[in-house]
């Protein structure tokens, strides 16, 4: 009897080590979920604090949930600048704006290219991939036919750079007299930061952007698309590539692109307020990339899109790596660009180039024309001063949109209660050292071959990367979260922007 209760006792001893033990790993793995949706939801809160704003209804702008195509058909509108205005979900929905990325998302698309009966017809077919996904391939190639650098075909890839070498491309070209023949793509540029960064975002650190072209002889026409292939022979062949030409008869001055799609919660107002701003300092284009985020975002930008002003493109990376692949972006952005505009403007949702002595990035240009010659610098570089924002921050408001201001010193009174005050104007908190490593640039499309978030990585033959513009001319404004530790002074430098700013943005809101 005593031996039964012994092994009974050991019995319940054991059974009960094991139910901790699993009750431990279970714990353990709900923790590990748990902080890796603590890590989202950091994020999540950061943009709200950036914006320092709650998450707008959509009715709060104008918005309203469409409901077309219902037949589950999938139809899109193209407009007069090539791109697709109007995205009609299968199931005739749109994910509300507080939602994260939905899936209904991928089942319509905003080609990165309008004009091209082979153009992908899905998400998916926007990127070739092959080597087990170790290079992935952006489906639309381009046309460059600058004097200085064309006539070429430039293509835009992604490679695994801890992998074997990349492999060899060729293509076969068609042109559109029916004449067709194989030829070896050849390496522009490898694009790689100069400083590796360590705190992966979105994946490892592991994908280079290559930049390769096929090189045409003089006056040779736009080719109606290409076919790649990985051997000389050009058997095999991979999809048609479509050829993105689009040439402005009066190119404007400056193009301006976000440089990485668009991911997590992205405040639709925050993106009208981040146009409005670029467009008075002088943005004739601004391209932005969605790479996983609400529909209400390429719902706020419609209007925009219809006056040209605006056009957005899916991305949709499919393999996790640092910042989705933004080196690919910075350059479709450029080859987007290089017949349509004179300069490129690339930086992030949170910054601005704001020119300190004049009112536009135009006027700044003119200024600098008068002291040197501005063809023979690739690009203008920007020194970046962070800013103070979010709820951890003590600021104020700018003097002249204060809500505790009389009347009188309110040149623009903000009356409508659906908008709120964009985060550039509500700082007046500035870090008193400038940091010189966060640089952004203007860049020459006339020289420019290839670009990277920072800087101009490769130039025409005879040109400097860059000229330092001068910290009393302009900066680049951070707006970042959280805030950097350290000195903060006081600037209202920002003022001289708010009554060109704040009409265009009531008039979207209100």
């Amino acid at each position: 009897m005593g031996s039964r209760s012994h092994l009974q006792c050991c019995l319940f001893t054991v059974v009960t080590i094991l139910t901790l033990s699993l009750a431990c790993y279970i714990y353990s793995a709900g923790y590990n979920t748990r902080r890796d949706q603590s890590k989202l939801n950091i994020y999540l809160q950061t943009e709200k604090d950036l914006y320092s704003i709650q998450p707008i209804e959509e009715k709060n702008i104008g918005l309203s949930t469409k409901k077309e195509n219902t037949n589950g058909s999938s139809s899109k509108a193209i407009d007069t600048n090539g791109s697709y205005s109007k995205p009609i979900n299968t199931n005739g929905t749109f994910p509300s704006n507080k939602a994260m990325y939905d899936v209904a998302h991928d089942t319509f698309l905003r080609p990165v290219n309008g004009i091209s009966s082979n153009h992908p017809a899905s998400a998916e077919e926007l990127w070739i991939e092959i080597d087990h996904k170790n290079t992935l391939i952006r489906r639309t190639v381009f046309f460059d036919n600058r004097t200085s650098i064309g006539p070429a075909i430039v293509i835009i890839l992604l490679h695994n750079k801890t992998k074997e070498q990349e492999p060899d491309l060729f293509a076969k070209i068609t042109m559109p007299n029916g004449t067709k023949w194989c030829q070896e793509t050849q390496d522009v540029n490898k694009v790689i930061p100069d400083i590796p960064r360590t705190d992966f975002r979105h994946g490892p650190d592991n994908f280079m952007c290559i930049v390769k072209k096929l090189a045409l002889t003089k006056n040779t026409e736009m080719p109606n698309y290409i076919e790649l292939s990985t051997n000389k022979s050009c058997t095999d062949l991979l999809p048609p590539m479509p050829i993105y030409y689009e040439k402005y008869e009066k190119r404007v001055k400056f193009a301006l692109c976000l440089h990485k799609g668009l991911f997590g919660y992205v405040s639709p107002e925050m993106l009208i307020h981040f146009v409005e701003i670029n467009k008075v300092l002088g943005a004739s284009i601004i391209t932005l990339w969605i790479q996983n985020t609400t529909e209400s975002v390429y719902t706020a930008m419609l209007p925009y899109i219809k006056s040209g002003l605006v056009e957005v493109l899916d991305w949709k990376v499919s393999v996790a790596m640092r910042n989705y692949g933004q080196f690919a972006v910075n350059n479709e952005c450029l080859y987007r660009n290089i017949h349509r505009a004179d300069y490129l403007v690339l930086h992030d949702i949170d910054e601005l180039i704001i020119p300190y002595k004049h009112d536009t990035w135009d006027e700044l240009l003119a200024y600098y024309s008068n002291k040197i010659d501005l063809s023979h610098y690739a690009s203008l570089r920007f020194k970046s001063l962070p800013w103070k924002v979010g709820s951890k921050s003590n600021n104020s408001f700018l003097p002249n949109i204060s809500s505790k201001s009389s009347a009188t010193e309110i040149p623009w009174k903000m009356t409508c209660s659906k908008m709120n005050i964009p985060y550039y104007f509500k700082t007046t908190e500035r870090f008193k050292r400038i940091d010189i490593t966060r640089k952004k640039v203007i860049a020459s499309l006339n020289t420019t071959i290839s670009i990277y978030t920072h800087r101009v990585r490769k130039m025409v033959e005879g040109v400097e990367k860059e000229y330092v513009v001068s910290s009393d001319i302009g900066l680049v404004h951070h707006y970042r979260i959280p805030p950097l530790d350290g000195t903060y002074i006081h600037s209202i430098v920002m003022k001289k922007f708010v009554n060109r700013v704040t009409p265009g943005i009531e008039k979207q809101v209100c």
